[in-house]
């Protein structure tokens, strides 16, 4: 057929369902894969029992026949093989809920399928119960060690999904109007912004039921978009692309002249391969479908995108012992009138489970669905940037676009924000048979604020000193302080308690923060001075990424009770009492530090050096340290906490006794204010300085 210049292409999908490591719920259009055809997609045979039902793959039906035969059974161990059957039947035709039921009824009468508790622990991730899924896929591991990779995968998989289901997002996500009980997904537009969409409602064309789903076949439809932006008019589309079989997900250039979409079925095999079709709009009826030539007509394809110039077609299909395993991803080029020959996009994409859905975003960005890179619970959506021509390092885009359930279909409508003052910084549409919304699979939308989120990563570090039992040595390292409770409270008026953790095994923690906001974060553990800093959010923007890192340390000091420390960098003017402005610096942080542990009773002591009379060194080093005491009372702190004690020199700390010659520096070593806990809590940070600064008229 020949072909004319198209500018922009949407993209295809066919809702696929996969059974692999992540993710073991059907396909809804089964015929997708000649593994599931083996009976057929339909049966002139009549369905006596459960078990003839689940080999016709009418697994509608058959959850009903196991129930039923379940209830008239009284040996345990056909009874739990009939609750075992139904479990599959309902995870087969993805009701997980039902599943989740029944699994759990197979397990509590001990039906001895090695696949019991990997089933079971995939329904309760498909239904958001990863600590429950912890606990089978953990019993899973000890049963079958050959698979106790897998199961550690799925574990960890579990612990980073609970994670992110209580995480924060600026996203607002709401069901269409047009979705109903049966199955709407796999959004494109149309003219005007319209939408295609798949759907086996009740007005898709022909009366045959799918025995799979028990519901009709797939049609493509169209809902026509109101002024309102709401989407209300319903119609099925095109006579000749709707065929009676599985018909679904179209994509549609720029000027809506050229369609791909998927079939699977022909006339008289209902149970025929799916492939990729094209038909040509001629401005007014559209061209009988041709198949697009990928791998012949023994490969299932599906699920195309193709790029902005239709040179580029990036596509799922499940090629017999090629590839990754599952479903993978291929990419071809329209050259010289036809598509090239498809090359695998690799194994930084493509994975052991099943990828589909493409779709590559106005930056170049890859999206795509996978069960096989960790997820949540069922496809999710992943997205992937083009480095050096490839796509690699793909990334889960976490809540709430992923769910425990099936999320797919990804497509947009705006990337990036006109300015700051734009109110939306994304939004599009996508599908998911998540819980709260019509039945099964719905079409969402989603509308990504033009805000940023703010998260604080912050870590709890130890001083070690070169002798642990002198805090005034020389601190040769940090080392991460498990276990150090760390509490977040936020400026509203006074400070508010907001969240509250203990530090991991690395020391290190996180909280959640909110924009224009001031916080206080606050370290305890006995034994330990209390240590907070502050941290704000205000001000801070980026257009680029949502995400806002904010780092924070905090230092914790071991406490060192009746030990006497120096207080580095506090000076006086030669001869007198009075504190130099450079030493205020320092006792201000003694200040916060004594606010933050409002229990302790310390005692601030002065020593001067030998030069003059032992009495009137006493009496300035009291002086000194009066004027010490001062200054924190003046700064807040309760005077019935502070003691003052000038030493005088009577407690030198080198050889510069009377008579003996030293130069100035080793004199100011002597000339020092110290610290010292009398109760329990507290120590000030101890530095040695690098210089000693001198009274220049002691020279």
């Amino acid at each position: 057929m020949p072909r004319t210049t198209f500018h922009n292409f949407k993209h295809l999908h066919i809702k696929i369902y996969v059974q692999g490591v992540m993710k073991i719920f059907p396909w809804l259009l089964a015929c997708l894969y000649a593994v599931l055809l083996l009976a057929g997609c339909s049966s002139a045979q009549k369905l006596k029992d459960g078990e003839m039902a689940f080999r016709q793959k009418s697994y509608a039906l058959a959850a009903n026949l196991f129930k039923t035969e379940f209830e008239k059974e009284d040996d345990p161990k056909i009874k739990g093989r009939k609750a075992y059957m139904a479990a599959e039947s309902y995870r087969l035709s993805n009701q997980t809920q039902q599943a989740e039921k029944w699994y759990a009824e197979a397990l509590r009468l001990e039906y001895p399928d090695p696949q019991l508790k990997l089933h079971y622990g995939l329904v309760l991730m498909a239904n958001e119960k990863y600590n429950q899924a912890i606990t089978v896929f953990s019993e899973y591991a000890r049963d079958d060690p050959f698979n106790k990779q897998k199961a550690n995968e799925l574990i960890r998989a579990c612990r980073e999904a609970a994670k992110w289901i209580t995480a924060k997002h600026n996203m607002t996500i709401t069901s269409l109007g047009i979705n109903t009980p049966a199955n709407e997904f796999a959004p494109v537009f149309y003219r005007n912004k319209d939408l295609l969409f798949t759907s086996d409602r009740y007005d898709a064309s022909g009366s045959d039921i799918y025995g799979w789903t028990g519901e009709k076949y797939t049609d493509i439809f169209i809902a026509k978009r109101e002024p309102n932006g709401e989407y209300r008019t319903l119609a099925p589309f095109d006579a000749k692309i709707n065929s009676g079989f599985h018909d679904g997900t179209p994509a549609i250039n720029a000027d809506f002249t050229i369609l791909y979409f998927t079939r699977c079925g022909s006339q008289g095999k209902k149970d025929d391969y799916c492939r990729i079709y094209e038909t040509v709009f001629d401005g007014v009826y559209w061209s009988d479908p041709i198949p697009v030539p990928f791998f012949g007509d023994t490969v299932n394809t599906g699920t195309p995108w193709l790029s902005p110039g239709a040179d580029t077609m990036i596509f799922a299909a499940d090629v017999p012992a090629a590839g990754y395993g599952g479903k993978d991803l291929y990419i071809s080029y329209y050259q010289d009138g036809q598509w090239t020959a498809p090359l695998n996009l690799g194994g930084e994409i493509n994975t052991a489970g099943n990828e589909l859905f493409p779709y590559v975003d106005s930056e170049g960005t890859l999206y795509f669905s996978s069960d096989g890179h960790p997820g949540m619970g069922g496809l999710d959506i992943f997205q992937a940037r083009r480095e050096g021509g490839i796509w690699k390092n793909p990334v889960n885009v976490k809540t709430p676009l992923n769910s425990g359930a099936d999320d797919f279909g990804i497509i947009f409508e705006k990337i990036k924000p006109r300015d700051d003052n734009d109110p939306v910084r994304m939004s599009g549409y996508f599908s998911s048979p998540r819980p709260g919304g019509s039945g099964g699979d719905d079409i969402y939308h989603f509308i990504l604020a033009n805000e940023n989120i703010f998260k604080l990563e912050g870590i709890v570090l130890e001083k070690i000193y070169e002798n642990p039992l002198d805090p005034n040595s020389k601190v040769i390292d940090f080392e991460p302080l498990p276990g150090v409770a760390v509490t977040l409270k936020k400026y509203e008026g006074g400070l508010k308690v907001i969240d509250s953790l203990n530090a991991d095994k690395f020391g290190k923690f996180e909280f959640e923060l909110e924009p224009r906001s001031r916080y206080k974060v606050v370290g305890e553990k006995p034994g330990y001075f209390t240590q907070s800093e502050d941290v704000s959010t205000i001000g801070l923007r980026d257009m680029e990424n949502i995400l806002i890192t904010i780092k924070v340390r905090l230092l914790m000091q071991r406490i060192y009770e009746e030990k006497e420390i120096v207080l580095p960098n506090i000076y006086y003017d030669y001869d007198k009492t009075t504190l130099r402005e450079e030493s205020k610096t320092v006792l201000d942080t003694l200040a916060k530090l004594l606010m933050e542990n409002p229990d302790i009773i310390v005692e601030l002591g002065s020593h001067t050096d030998s030069r003059g009379s032992d009495q009137y060194n006493m009496v300035l080093s009291q002086g000194r340290a009066e004027s010490v005491v001062r200054y924190l009372i003046e700064k807040g702190i309760d005077p019935r906490r502070l003691r003052a004690r000038g030493y005088g020199e009577t407690r030198l700390i080198n050889h510069c006794a009377n008579g003996v010659e030293c130069t100035e520096e080793e004199h100011q070593l002597n000339r020092r204010t110290t610290f010292k806990v009398l109760s329990e809590k507290l120590v000030i940070e101890s530095v040695t300085p690098d210089s000693i600064p001198v009274d220049p008229r002691r020279k």
